[in-house]
């Protein structure tokens, strides 16, 4: 495979549109996101999954049956090695009414 297909191959778009989900209660949560997974490393060895590594930025939204709502932001791209259970590194924005937060995943240790 030459170097223009794995280009193609390595990213991708993860996109949701009204999304909703309901409880048996009928309380409903609305769902809109834009995440932008690009693969960084390992694409070059594609036997060998444990090598990879991606990075994600995006946006998403969510709003309640209450009204209640909340946006988060990828400030600084997240990275997820397959290896790994959880994001090294990266900074997400977390914000609602009366409530913002920075999440930090770390350095990439």
């Amino acid at each position: 495979m030459d170097q223009y297909q794995y280009a193609y191959l390595k990213r991708w778009q993860r996109k949701v549109d009204n999304g909703k989900i309901t409880d048996s209660s009928g309380k409903y949560w609305l769902h809109t996101a834009l995440k932008n997974v690009i693969q960084i490393e390992g694409y070059s060895t594609r036997r060998n999954l444990l090598d990879d590594i991606f990075s994600i930025t995006g946006t998403s939204a969510v709003t309640n049956s209450n009204g209640g709502a909340r946006t988060s932001t990828i400030i600084s791209p997240l990275i997820k090695k397959t290896i790994c259970e959880n994001i090294t590194k990266g900074i997400k924005e977390v914000k609602a009414p009366g409530f913002n937060a920075i999440i930090d995943f770390g350095n990439g240790e």
